[in-house]
């Protein structure tokens, strides 16, 4: 079964974000099978419930069908997570088991049953040695072959062959009516009955000498054609015992078996008959005099080639290595060259004629060459002394002579034998009236020598044109040349010279006044034109350049290989050069030394603006930027660090991503930078954020910088307009992502100082409105806040880089070409490291491990989240029945009896914060608390994080769980009708590592459970005693924890929930000293505070 590959997955799932959760899920894959028979592969996945997987494939190398039992494959094109799941835990079965076959055995000592026999001596175990092929007996008994041969001359339509019989025995020879029968019991080593004197005992009895020689070259050939058989076609008839050389009752030997079996027995002594005629055997010959003769007769040449006339001799194989004389009673085994030369003769005489042939004049040099010169001592070739003479081989004296021509160099070859040239190029250039024995294989490796260095025939001369080749052929051809041939060169040849490069410098500085970048090349006083086409070369691995006066430079050298990879990483325009200058965004400047500091390039030069800038943005820490005194006092060390990164980036124009992990406080440097840069640039900062977190700028901005004035832009389209046209003199404006959408025509028109978008993972799809929205935007500066920069794709950097410095990574075509296909593809790991050098300086990211010793232990964040226009309507109503109710409650018993009462209605009112689906069958308007639990979800699990999540109605947890099951997400669930068994054996799988989140309910898992496993809790509504949340949130922040714990509490705007939560703040001392178990928050609110809950 083969493996399913990276591409293979990728054309059957919708989004690449469903493969990377099928890697995260794999652990999760249990009850795997797969059936050979049927190809059909099945597996469990657990998840949310244990989902059924089934893959059917079609044969071994496709996939058929497949099927999930879950949510999202039902409506998602494609494959699921777990399907992926399953295709990568396959991977990992079928490696293992083909690990698991005998190619990959390491030997049996390692097998325990081997070890376990040889600890007992049980003896039982142990094979006889004559198994493995080594029989130690003595064979003491010699045993005789009495061999018959006869040759069975062929026809017309019938091939010679050689027929063998043979007899058996020790004295006393027993006729082999079976040759296979007796090759199997020699190789079974089973006795074989011939007669009642004699018994073929294998064990010890043996051939010898020639007899040995033939029964082996017999048993070798049957088993040979055997296998060769039931290879091709086990089920042939063809398998019978009747077919093959070897049969029962004899052997039968064409062509090569007969050759090879004549020449063992040729000197045995073995008589070899003709067929029915044994009046007299016949004789083996290793050869057959041929009378061969040349002469020349007027301007041509004769050849006379024939046998004895006394001999007639017919072929026994078709290529007349083997013939017969049947009249005299010959065998004649033929050499190769020879028996082609006979092959021909025979045909001729056979047609009657006299074979005399002729070689004209124009004949002659092939003749001599591909005949008389490699055959002519093998086959004893004869001529009179003149001939002789005249063909003797003459010493090659070879010569080649070098010039320069227009952009290339050319060379002319003569082959000198004595008063004789020959151009080897120009036809007809050698005298025809000799029959000179050349040295034509010197002259062929002359000639291969050179077309080897790239030269090509043209006009009786070779001649090359390419640099490159040039260049090898001075440095190394040459001098192998000069090993064959006298060589000479032109005057303009030797003008020719091949050399390095003088000098490459490079330099690189800050031009203050443009502030861009200016990078120059000195390289050899190249021109701008110049320099375009050596780099051109360089990057296509040239090792030389010809100049226009034809010198060749090696340009193979490690410093200009640097810059040309320079050039090319940052995606220059060489054409651009203007003076030697080439102009950059200063935003390079990072990537630029970096590569440069990285390859010790001391060939580049940098100035002081240079440096400075390079040395601001990557020591922020070391930058005086002035600060607000009481934000001063609140910021950590590490975040006045993001605060000097802030305003470093923005001093030199560039923009940046703020992605501290979750909880590190990235809007509280945001808004330390915004009050700063307000004192001089009073254009107002715009927050682009989702839905849920636009109040918690504003809260937090109220909280930290109270100065600063924040407008929040969100609702109907009649309050957003409103709200646009009164937001003059704003320091912040803070909008949703949906509401810029729709109010982008107003916002393109303004201009801000700087803008900002939270969560910046929602412009990670550059087609998106979102994207096109915010990159639409006027402003000085742009930064991205997000957790996650990358959650699936490369292209969703891309995106966010577009935003903050659009060009910065090129287009996104570009992009994708030069850096996502090869990484995401081919795992490129070199343009992997490229794009990080590149994206490296303009991203600030740390984890709470960095900064842990600066951290509290537990961090606390109050997530506000605004209710749907649907939910609003709702708690309006509600709210004006409630303010009713409570007031004619309080009138008519007073407040301490009208406490259940006042109860009830403030549940319900909390019931519609959390989702009006709680007690509101078919509502489907939506909750704002829900969206927003869903992004902080996605976040944290995204991030690498694990939560709980509270709340204390389980109608509400059971809301939550089933937006987990439709988005595909496992979660543990706990409340308390879950037995006591089951909370520990959930909460070992969980701290084990098993799925990411746990739902439980406030009263059942508030306390009494160790949960270390997770590192971010979730209050999903507010408890009246805060201490019960504290306990809950203990429940990972406890002895164990090795990590900082996050917890959010998410208050719905506007509603009882925000008085709640401000009241609990303001008594928490009191609370957690008064407030007695079983009692309720609500026993210790006077009168006058409920009706401030109530808006009384």
């Amino acid at each position: 079964m083969q493996t399913f590959s990276y591409k293979y997955i990728q054309r059957l799932i919708d989004d690449i974000g469903v493969y990377i959760h099928g890697m995260k899920i794999v652990d999760r894959v249990d009850e795997f099978e797969y059936s050979e028979d049927t190809g059909i592969i099945t597996a469990t996945v657990h998840g949310t419930y244990p989902y059924e997987v089934e893959i059917e494939m079609r044969g071994n190398d496709n996939i058929k069908s497949y099927r999930c039992e879950c949510e999202a494959f039902k409506s998602c094109f494609g494959a699921c997570k777990h399907i992926v799941a399953v295709l990568l835990y396959a991977n990992q079965y079928f490696e293992e088991e083909r690990r698991k076959m005998p190619f990959f055995y390491d030997g049996f000592l390692q097998d325990t049953k081997y070890q376990k026999n040889v600890l007992t001596d049980d003896n039982d175990f142990y094979l006889p040695i004559s198994q493995l092929g080594i029989n130690l007996n003595k064979k003491s008994q010699k045993v005789n072959l009495w061999i018959e041969q006869n040759i069975v001359p062929g026809t017309t339509y019938t091939p010679s062959y050689l027929e063998i019989h043979c007899k058996i025995g020790i004295e006393k020879p027993y006729k082999v009516k079976d040759f296979i029968a007796l090759i199997e019991a020699k190789n079974s080593n089973k006795p074989l009955y011939y007669g009642k004197n004699f018994t073929f005992e294998p064990d010890t009895m043996f051939f010898s000498g020639v007899d040995k020689e033939v029964f082996e070259f017999i048993e070798k050939l049957y088993f040979k054609e055997k296998y060769e058989r039931e290879f091709h076609n086990p089920y042939s008839h063809y398998n019978s015992r009747e077919f093959g050389s070897v049969r029962p009752g004899r052997v039968v030997l064409v062509e090569e078996k007969m050759k090879n079996y004549l020449d063992i027995v040729k000197d045995s002594g073995i008589p070899v008959y003709i067929f029915q005629r044994i009046d007299s055997p016949c004789k083996i010959h290793d050869d057959l005099e041929m009378d061969i003769k040349i002469k020349e007769v007027d301007d041509f040449l004769v050849l006379e080639a024939d046998y004895s006339k006394d001999i007639k001799i017919m072929p026994l194989t078709r290529d007349f290595e083997l013939v017969l004389d049947p009249y005299k009673r010959n065998i004649y085994r033929i050499s190769e060259d020879k028996a082609r030369l006979l092959k021909n003769i025979h045909r001729i005489r056979l047609e009657k004629k006299t074979p005399v042939f002729k070689i004209t004049k124009a004949e002659q040099q092939q003749f001599v060459r591909n005949f008389l010169k490699p055959y002519g001592e093998k086959l004893n070739v004869q001529m009179d002394e003149s001939l002789k003479k005249k063909m003797a081989q003459k010493d090659l004296v070879a010569k080649v002579y070098f010039d320069a021509i227009e952009n290339g160099i050319s060379a002319k070859i003569e082959y000198w034998y004595e008063d004789m040239v020959i151009n080897p190029l120009i036809r007809g250039s050698n005298r025809e009236d000799t029959y000179y024995m050349r040295d034509f294989e010197k002259e062929e490796r002359i000639l291969d020598l050179l077309k080897s260095a790239g030269m090509y025939e043209n006009d009786g001369r070779m001649v090359l044109y390419d640099e490159e080749e040039i260049a090898e052929l001075f440095e190394n051809k040459i001098e192998q040349l000069k090993e064959l041939a006298e060589v000479y060169y032109s005057e303009d040849f030797k003008k020719i010279q091949i050399r390095p490069l003088k000098k490459v410098q490079v330099g690189v500085r800050l031009n203050t006044e443009s502030e861009l970048l200016e990078v120059d090349f000195d390289i050899d006083e190249f021109d701008d034109a110049e320099l375009y086409k050596l780099f051109h070369s360089v990057r296509e691995k040239k090792k030389y350049y010809r100049l226009k006066d034809g010198t060749i430079l090696r340009i193979d050298s490690q410093e200009l290989i640097n810059v040309a990879k320079l050039i090319d990483d940052l995606s220059l325009d060489l054409k651009q050069f203007e003076g030697g200058v080439l102009p950059l965004p200063a935003n390079r400047a990072l990537f630029i030394d970096n590569y440069v500091n990285e390859r010790k390039m001391a060939n580049v030069t940098k100035n002081e603006g240079f440096k400075r800038l390079v040395h601001d943005i990557t020591n922020p820490k070391d930058m005086e930027f002035p600060i607000d005194e009481g934000l001063a006092k609140i910021l950590r060390d590490y975040q006045k660090i993001g605060y000097k990164w802030l305003k470093t980036l923005s001093s030199y124009g560039f923009g940046g991503i703020l992605a501290d992990d979750m909880g590190l406080g990235k809007t509280l440097q945001v808004l330390a930078f915004v009050k700063e840069e307000r004192k001089k640039d009073r254009r107002p900062c715009l927050v682009v954020a989702p839905t849920s977190l636009v109040y918690n700028w504003k809260w937090e901005a109220e909280k930290f910088v109270p100065d600063l004035k924040v407008e929040v832009i969100h609702g109907t389209k009649a309050e957003r307009d409103r709200l646009l046209k009164s937001c003059d003199g704003s320091d912040i404006i803070v909008t949703s992502y949906g509401s810029l959408k729709r109010d982008i025509e107003t916002y393109r028109k303004m201009n801000f100082s700087y803008v900002f978008v939270d969560e910046a993972q929602h412009i990670k799809n550059p087609n998106t409105l979102n994207a096109n929205s915010v990159k639409s935007l006027k402003a000085r500066g742009y930064f991205a806040l997000t957790g996650t920069p990358i959650e699936n794709s490369l292209t969703e950097l891309w995106s966010i880089f577009d935003f903050i410095m659009p060009g910065y990574l090129m287009s996104h075509n570009s992009f994708v070409q030069k850096f996502e296909r090869p990484i995401v593809q081919n795992n490129d790991k070199e343009k992997l490291n490229t794009l990080s050098k590149f994206i490296k300086p303009f991203v600030l990211r740390r984890l709470k491990n960095d900064v842990l010793k600066e951290l509290p232990e537990k961090v606390e964040s109050k997530v506000i989240a605004d209710m749907t226009s649907e939910q609003k309507k709702l708690y309006a109503a509600y709210l004006k029945q409630a303010q009713r109710e409570v007031a004619a409650e309080i009138k008519a018993r007073g407040i301490e009896k009208s406490k259940i009462k006042i109860l009830a209605l403030m549940m319900r009112l909390r019931q519609i914060c959390c989702h009006p689906a709680m007690f509101i069958e078919d509502y489907k308007g939506g909750s704002g608390k829900m969206e927003a639990l869903l992004e902080i979800v996605e976040t944290s699990v995204d991030s690498g994080h694990r939560l709980l999540l509270f709340s204390q109605f389980t109608s509400m947890l059971e809301i939550i769980g089933k937006a987990f099951k439709e988005s595909g997400k496992s979660y543990f669930y706990l409340d308390g009708s879950t037995k006591a068994q089951d909370r520990m054996d959930m909460v070992k799988r969980f701290n084990g590592g098993e799925r990411d989140m746990f739902l439980i309910s406030l009263k059942a898992g508030g306390t009494g459970l160790n949960l270390t496993g997770a590192d971010v809790v979730v209050h999903y509504d507010p408890w009246w005693n805060p201490a019960v949340e504290d306990q809950a949130t203990d429940r990972a922040y406890r002895i164990g924890q090795t990590k900082n714990v996050q917890v959010f509490k998410i208050i719905t705007r506007g509603t009882i929930e925000e008085k709640i939560f401000e009241m609990q703040e303001k008594k928490r001392g009191l609370i957690n000293d008064v407030i007695q178990p079983g009692e309720t928050f609500l026993t210790r609110l006077s009168e006058e505070e409920i009706r401030d809950l109530f808006q009384i």
